[in-house]
């Protein structure tokens, strides 16, 4: 079994599911006809790939969107090593579940989904079409809703969850009253991603393909590389891309598509990056995609402008934007702290690991990989192979111990990225919309964007949230007198 399918199951059996038989015997079948086509259709196709091949293993296809489908399927199983997969571009019915891009579902098909993508808007059922749109962010929308809606049908004996309607409508335009601008270029005045994890990889798959003008200055920090681990929750990740650090193949990428953009790439943690690259902590836009609260609280008291924050926890996913006008909550009113607790990060992760607090203070500051020594002691509350141990960060490590079920944590004192690639490209994509609206100085509401991989998005999915009277931070008069300093042009 390859990382990335070792992660899956782990993080499945999290949710008290018994995965090998389904994962390996369920046949999904991707259909289309020439009578209805379209770039969106392409799109759709594409996301599909990504979202599906990262977990399930028998495919086939037929239609004008089956070789978009099985390419995209196909790069997808490879970067994560999954073994025994069967992708083919045919038609041997039946099929344990059935997609039909904008097209009617094949006769005799018993279970499955028409579905349909444009512009900012996701399409289940009868209302379902593709067009020649080239706006990727419906188009994943539906790919996400469709890759978690197999797995709730696949699952459906095992869990609690909500199906979708027969026919379903999501417009991924949320959160404010006014339309989308005309113009959709976008201009980056040096925006800086700090994670470029499982959610910043599904918010760059949508920017990567954006078509129109992307200008400015960008800024990517991450000090991890990639591994075969991550490839079941990173839309986009190639196999090539094992062993390079995140942060630069997403630049390369980014640079190939939109040459008015200059991207800058750092191999360091955002800690490091601040002391040794922005000492004068001057950010206007910063994109959350670390993987720990704590991060983005210590990341908030860098005192950006803005933060879009996305995140993934359990089966949760969601987004939000913090700052300091316009009653707009910042980040520490999201992740307030809980003065119940009686330890703090280190004193938790000491008990559960049996680390010193110096070393896991030190592993959490740096982001550096644990060592020979760390496993040694670690195995001693966590019997298994050493190798599954060393050269990851300790966060990885431990956001894989939280799936296994074997760490009992905490939720106020950490996130888990819970290895399902459509929780993370829900998570990229209500990001990418936040963004966007930011750019473009959208008016909207204050509050935060929520759902669950075992439920599906609708209207109340968007709830308001306003500041915390007494938080520590932002009710600091002199916090909001070194803002108005520090961005008096913004």
């Amino acid at each position: 079994m390859s990382d990335a399918e070792r992660k899956n199951h782990d993080a499945i059996r999290a949710l008290g599911i018994s995965v090998e038989p389904r994962l390996d015997s369920y046949r999904i079948g991707i259909w289309s006809d020439e009578k209805n086509s379209g770039f969106s259709g392409h799109l759709i196709a594409e996301a599909l790939g990504e979202s599906l091949g990262r977990l399930w293993k028998k495919f086939d296809a037929t239609g004008p969107f089956a070789k978009s489908f099985l390419t995209s399927c196909l790069n997808a199983t490879r970067s994560g090593n999954i073994q025994a997969t069967i992708i083919n571009e045919t038609w041997n019915p039946p099929y344990d579940y059935v997609v039909s891009i904008g097209s009617d579902l094949p006769n005799g098909t018993k279970t499955g989904l028409k579905i349909g993508g444009s512009g900012w808007k996701a399409f289940v059922g009868k209302k379902s079409f593709i067009d020649d749109n080239k706006n990727p962010v419906g188009p994943m929308a539906v790919a996400a809703i469709t890759a978690t809606e197999i797995f709730k049908t696949a699952f459906n004996d095992c869990i609690t969850c909500k199906l979708l309607p027969q026919d379903f409508e999501f417009s991924a335009w949320y959160g404010t009253s006014e339309s989308p601008p005309t113009n959709l270029n976008l201009h980056f005045d040096d925006v800086h991603f700090f994670g470029i994890g499982a959610v910043a990889h599904g918010l760059l798959w949508i920017l990567e393909r954006w078509p129109y003008e992307i200008t400015g200055n960008l800024h990517l920090i991450d000090h991890d590389s990639y591994d075969n681990s991550n490839a079941q929750r990173y839309v986009g990740m190639r196999e090539e891309d094992v062993s390079s650090p995140k942060s630069s193949k997403t630049s390369e990428r980014l640079k190939k598509k939109h040459k008015g953009l200059t991207v800058f790439d750092y191999k360091k943690d955002m800690n490091r990056y601040f002391s040794e690259n922005k000492n004068d902590y001057h950010v206007k836009i910063a994109v959350a995609g670390l993987d720990s609260i704590e991060g983005r609280r210590q990341l908030g008291l860098k005192l950006p402008y803005r933060i879009v924050n996305m995140w993934t926890s359990q089966e949760h996913f969601g987004v939000s934007r913090s700052g300091f006008d316009k009653n707009l909550p910042c980040i520490c009113c999201t992740y307030p702290y809980d003065k119940s607790i009686q330890l703090d990060e280190v004193g938790i992760i000491f008990h559960e690991t049996g680390l010193s607090p110096s070393r896991i203070r030190e592993l959490l500051d740096s982001g550096d990989p644990l060592t020979p020594e760390d496993a040694v002691i670690i195995i001693q509350r966590f019997p298994q192979e050493i190798q599954f141990i060393v050269g990851k960060p300790l966060r990885t490590f431990r956001g894989i111990q939280c799936a296994t079920g074997k760490i009992k944590t905490s939720s106020v004192t950490t996130e888990v990225e819970i290895p399902l690639v459509f929780a993370s490209c829900f998570a990229g994509l209500c990001g990418f919309v936040e963004l966007s609206q930011e750019l473009w100085k959208i008016n909207s509401d204050p509050g935060s964007w929520q759902s669950s991989v075992l439920s599906y998005p609708t209207e109340y999915s968007w709830i308001p949230r306003g500041r915390l009277s007494d938080c520590y931070l932002c009710s600091d008069p002199s916090v909001l007198e070194i803002i108005k300093t520090k961005y008096d042009s913004a």
